[in-house]
């Protein structure tokens, strides 16, 4: 027999009071919610009114919390004070909610496994750091700390924590394919390697990067006396191919993400001062920044006010001591400038609280975005707003492309504004923007003979 169904008394719309309605009318739509987030959260602020007539606070929600819970199971009780929080800021707009969220996360109970047959073990693509063989974690132990073991100095000596946790997912990745077999790094392993991860339909920028952390490894901290070069020339050949995968159709005009981060800005100012509005213009800078600075997705979230970003009188300036081996600075145009300092002055508190925030981009919860986070954001904001899925890191595809088909000076300046210091590096961003270029070209050549070689009459309907 099936269980009966739960129905919650709830507060309909048209019965809400007027003035909040009105908020909510005013305000939802800049939160690019879909139709049904929409009346999932106003059902939520329905059951809240019905139980309760004033703003929602930490401890009036924890008490909704426990009543939902006499009828609900705890995570669908959790759900429905989420989406309450996630309205209450649309339809209060004037109270303070810098701690509202923080008590929901609490909320959350642990996710009770599935019912049914379990799920078969996932296969381990990366074997951890505490997994690894005795002898090549002892060896890894003394490269990260050189007072511990004979490498008192090396090439490693300035690698950076990200180059470090590359090197580390890249020998992680092929001892997790050795699995119990012996660390062993010869020519025929690593051809097998290489054919295993071309199965996997990895790109072969991808697989290069792989063979080029194996290599490092390999030549730097594990064999340094040994000769590697067949090894770091595999990784090139694979690295420099050219051969692109699911890219072509997404390259988009720089100048137009540029536009896009600017209408975002503009439809912000609109708006009444709130989140939502904080949220838009954030957005908005984003991409606009991304869209004339295209730095990788660890530097932009890194980015500080008064520290890698700093704004003067006489203009702003993005500083980072170090992007991947060296530092990268690079001033930022006057349009940029008044919209970051009008983010830091107006839009940039109401996001952070009282306490204020060193760090640019801020969450709706009022903490710092990660870079998984930043990245989704613009995925999701790309997708609505232009109907492509744009990556933080294919913005610098569009733009070396942009660059290449615009001039022959606008391609030499790519490398500068990428971070590049050896063009060639730039130049396997051009492929994407060859085929558009020279089909455009190929199409003006053959316009005029297609047109002189049709019959009189072609083409005209009947009866003109």
């Amino acid at each position: 027999m099936s269980q009966k169904k739960t129905t919650l008394p709830t507060r309909q719309f048209d019965d809400w009071p007027e003035d909040l309605r009105t908020h909510w009318h005013r305000r939802v739509g800049a939160m690019g919610w879909t139709r049904r987030y929409q009346l999932r959260v106003r059902r939520a602020i329905g059951l809240w009114l019905h139980w309760c007539d004033h703003a929602p606070t930490e401890a009036g929600l924890a008490l909704f919390y426990s009543r939902l819970c006499q009828d609900l199971a705890p995570a669908s009780a959790a759900s429905y004070c989420q989406l309450v929080a996630y309205g209450a800021p649309l339809v209060w707009p004037h109270h303070e909610w810098s701690g509202l969220r923080t008590m929901i996360a609490s909320l959350q109970p642990p996710r009770r496994p599935r019912a049914g047959t379990p799920r078969a073990p996932r296969t381990r693509k990366t074997m951890p750091l505490k997994d690894w063989p005795d002898t090549v974690k002892s060896a890894w132990t003394q490269a990260r700390h050189p007072l511990l073991g004979s490498l008192a100095d090396g090439p490693q000596e300035l690698w950076s924590e990200a180059f470090w946790r590359r090197v580390e997912r890249g020998l992680g990745r092929y001892l997790a394919w050795r699995g119990d077999a012996p660390f062993i790094v010869e020519r025929g392993t690593v051809r097998e390697y290489v054919e295993g991860l071309d199965a996997e339909g990895l790109s072969p920028q991808t697989i290069g990067m792989y063979i080029e952390e194996l290599a490092v490894w390999m030549s730097v901290i594990w064999q340094p006396e040994a000769d590697w070069q067949w090894l770091h020339k595999l990784a090139r050949r694979y690295k420099l191919d050219r051969t692109s995968r699911r890219k072509n159709g997404r390259i988009v005009d720089s100048e137009e993400l540029y536009g896009l981060g600017r209408r975002l800005m503009r439809r912000a100012e609109r708006l009444p001062r709130t989140t939502a509005a904080a949220i838009l213009f954030r957005d908005g800078l984003m991409i606009a920044l991304l869209a004339r600075r295209p730095i990788r997705l660890s530097n932009l979230a890194s980015l500080r006010f008064d520290d890698s970003v700093v704004i003067t009188d006489h203009g702003a300036m993005i500083t980072l001591a170090r992007t991947k081996t060296k530092g990268y600075t690079a001033p930022l145009a006057p349009e940029l400038v008044k919209a970051l300092r009008r983010y830091r002055a107006d839009y940039q508190p109401v996001l952070a609280g009282d306490g204020g925030h060193a760090d640019v981009w801020i969450g709706r919860d009022g903490r710092t975005m990660t870079p998984r986070g930043i990245s989704q954001r613009v995925r999701d904001v790309t997708q609505r707003e232009i109907g492509r899925t744009l990556s933080p890191h294919l913005f610098r595809d569009c733009l070396a492309t942009t660059a290449m088909m615009t001039s022959s000076e606008a391609t030499k300046l790519a490398p500068q504004v990428l971070g590049h210091s050896d063009p060639r590096t730039t130049s396997t961003y051009y492929q994407h923007g060859v085929s558009a270029a020279a089909a455009r070209t190929l199409g003006d050549i053959l316009a005029p003979h297609r047109r002189a070689a049709r019959p009189p009459g072609h083409g005209r309907g009947k009866g003109r």
